[in-house]
């Protein structure tokens, strides 16, 4: 059996060389998606400042301090009420009120505090209105 070529390296059987001939012919498509390299690129890159969306207004919400400030007008409006007659104690905020509607249909108040002040001002005169329809012995 030495002398036998056959022997020594033995025919090779027909499903190796069937799979390396697959392999050849198996050529890998391009991908649907994208490369690991642009996925991690994408991921780095941030939306510019201009598309971030603002969250919506949800209207005015009160503050400790606005809520004390509001106190003080009201307040204000009631102890009127000693320092004069309630009736001229009101002409006088009703004059106040009307130069501050002046003010504020001139310049627009744009921080905060203004508002609280033109905000309080109008209540304070609410009040004291009421304060004079309303008798003191009630």
């Amino acid at each position: 059996m030495a002398d036998c070529p056959e022997a020594e390296h033995p025919p090779e059987s027909d499903a190796v060389t069937r799979a390396e001939a697959d392999e050849q012919e198996l050529a890998l498509a391009s991908p649907d998606g994208m490369s690991e390299a642009e996925r991690l690129l994408r991921s780095r890159t941030y939306p510019s400042v201009s598309d971030v969306e603002s969250p919506p207004h949800r209207g005015f919400q009160f503050t400790i301090a606005g809520l004390m400030t509001m106190t003080f007008f009201v307040a204000l409006a009631l102890a009127g009420r000693h320092w004069m007659t309630p009736t001229v104690f009101a002409g006088l905020l009703g004059l106040l009120a009307v130069s501050c509607l002046v003010w504020v249909i001139a310049r627009p108040p744009e921080t905060t505090a203004a508002r609280l002040i033109w905000w309080g001002i109008l209540l304070a005169y609410l009040v004291a209105i009421l304060a004079t329809l309303i008798p003191a012995g009630l």
